[in-house]
């Protein structure tokens, strides 16, 4: 939840983000849900954010890629790693 909120933190104020982030959630409850959901209705979740047309697709991206790289949506195990690592790994991730 703390990389799709820095997502839609991006050129807006704390609470368009937090708004945007709770209409997601409550649409959208899982992040499997918002990964595969129509892109349009990620686009109309996030719209308080702002830039919206662009972080909706990002969003989307980033948890597929997430999925694709781990085999599902828990970056739990960055803990693990060190933090320069987990850092890199986190910044490859368009968005």
């Amino acid at each position: 939840s703390e990389l799709v909120s820095t997502i839609l933190s991006q050129n807006t104020n704390d609470v368009n983000r937090d708004v945007a982030f709770d209409r997601l959630r409550s649409r959208l409850p899982t992040w499997e849900q918002v990964r595969d959901a129509d892109v349009e209705v990620v686009i109309e979740a996030i719209r308080p954010a702002g830039l919206a047309n662009q972080k909706g697709p990002r969003i989307q991206e980033a948890l597929r890629l997430i999925t694709l790289e781990r085999g599902e949506l828990d970056l739990d195990f960055l803990a693990a790693w060190p933090v320069e690592e987990a850092k890199d790994w986190l910044c490859a991730i368009k968005g």
